[in-house]
């Protein structure tokens, strides 16, 4: 009967390691469900990696990725909100619209100690126009009645996927009511940036010590058969 190398009955189990990666890598973000227009997005257990990507806004805008605890009982601030809200804890500044920003990277660590640790919870966005003329301004992603006034809230953010781990989330820095007698002025582009998701360095290394250990391991057998028969 003909032996079969290690290696190649080793390749199930790389096969099989490779579709886990790529399905780990495959859901781990993605627009929340039942919100007009794909407001919000969903998290599912992954490093982010966060980018600008334009901007169509005179107003200096600062992106924060918040606690998602802040919104439970829809008491948060929408003027002046950053010596309260913000506190230690509550917010991860990502960076603004004006010096840009570029592969910020949101580690689990970073994630958790802002609450977000189960998969299926919403990422929380919030967008601070500081030239807003009192006291500044902010918007929030996901459900509109975050976005008040006017009564019953605007919603100031769309997400959109081109696939589960590339997203693009375009905000508002402003609302109707702020610019009276121009009608709506929700036009999605005064900072837009890229969200990617993918496995924690860790769970690559993991991987990849797994995929040697079993090469390895058939390695050691084939030299042990060779000793053998010398």
């Amino acid at each position: 009967m003909k032996r079969v190398p290690g290696f190649v009955r080793a390749l199930p189990v790389v096969a099989a390691a490779m579709v886990a990666l790529h399905s780990t890598a495959g859901a781990q973000i993605s627009p929340l469900p039942n919100l007009p227009g794909a407001a919000g997005m969903t998290w599912y257990g992954a490093d982010l990696w966060v980018s600008f990507t334009s901007k169509e806004a005179a107003d200096k805008d600062y992106l924060y990725l918040l606690n998602p605890s802040l919104f439970v009982s829809n008491t948060y601030d929408h003027t002046g909100a950053t010596t309260n809200n913000l506190a230690a804890g509550n917010s991860i500044l990502i960076g603004n619209n004006v010096a840009q920003f570029s592969n910020i990277h949101l580690t689990l660590a970073q994630l958790a100690s802002l609450g977000i640790t189960a998969p299926g919870t919403e990422l929380i966005w919030g967008i601070y126009d500081e030239s807003y003329p009192t006291g500044g301004r902010w918007n929030y992603s996901g459900a509109a009645i975050r976005n008040t006034p006017p009564v019953g809230g605007e919603t100031e953010s769309q997400v959109t996927c081109t696939n589960a781990y590339n997203c693009s989330v375009a905000m508002e820095d402003r609302r109707t009511v702020d610019i009276p007698n121009t009608g709506n002025t929700i036009d999605f582009n005064d900072l837009v940036f890229s969200v990617t998701a993918a496995p924690e360095p860790a769970s690559l290394a993991l991987l990849s010590t797994g995929l040697v250990g079993v090469f390895g391991a058939g390695l050691v057998r084939r030299r042990r058969r060779n000793s053998s028969a010398a």
